[in-house]
């Protein structure tokens, strides 16, 4: 793979969401990407798609073959 085709692995932020449930609280710090029209929740999902596409573009013969 080139140097120029290299595209970084995306990081989700992590932001508090604190839920409690029968007393206990717990912390789902990626609650914020459940959300599907959040513009933010869209960006991280097209920056893991370019990331993936990326990291498999060898396989697109192979993609090509069995779809």
């Amino acid at each position: 793979m080139s140097e120029e085709h290299v595209v970084s692995q995306p990081v989700a932020a992590r932001r508090d969401h604190p839920r409690t449930h029968h007393g206990d609280t717990v912390n789902d710090a990626y609650a914020w990407l459940k959300d599907p029209e959040d513009p933010e929740v869209l960006d991280y999902l097209r920056a893991e798609n370019a990331y993936t596409e990326s990291r498999t573009a060898h396989l697109d013969g192979l993609r090509k073959a069995v779809f």
